[in-house]
């Protein structure tokens, strides 16, 4: 990954795909000039460049333990209310197989406003959210 991709607050993996098949998730805290990133999460680490740092794709599991109702094909969070609706949406392509390709948020069923967000991985989807607003952490 680089700086440029990272924002404080994401979650990444540290060390993904150690030839011992070690690796932490962790949280930014801080993002410094020259590619070294600050961490929370890893007891042996408070920073790492940012090539040690992969991101974590975003799977129906992790949705789902973030209050998304999983659906067949989409998953959504929210509603026509207080809350905007956000919707996941999950396509099979045959060239690139499972492939999860957008965020779509509907601030209220009268809008004609929706904003669709190329969304794979976890730190995409905390993007997607704070660009919408939505201020939720995230868990793991």
């Amino acid at each position: 990954m680089n700086t440029e991709e990272l924002m404080i607050g994401d979650w990444v993996s540290l060390f993904q795909g150690n030839p011992d098949g070690s690796s932490c998730n962790v949280q930014v805290n801080y993002i410094g000039e020259y590619g070294e990133v600050g961490i929370e999460g890893c007891e042996e680490y408070t920073s790492a460049n940012c090539n040690l740092l992969f991101p974590i794709p975003l799977t129906a599991e992790i949705l789902e333990k973030n209050g998304f109702t999983i659906k067949e094909k989409w998953a959504q969070i929210g509603n026509f209310g207080n809350s905007p609706l956000i919707m996941w949406h999950f396509v099979d392509d045959p060239i690139l197989g499972d492939y999860n390709t957008e965020l779509e948020v509907h601030q209220n069923d009268t809008d004609k406003v929706h904003v669709h967000i190329p969304c794979k991985y976890v730190h995409e989807l905390q993007h997607a959210l704070r660009l919408c607003g939505i201020d939720k952490n995230i868990e793991l």
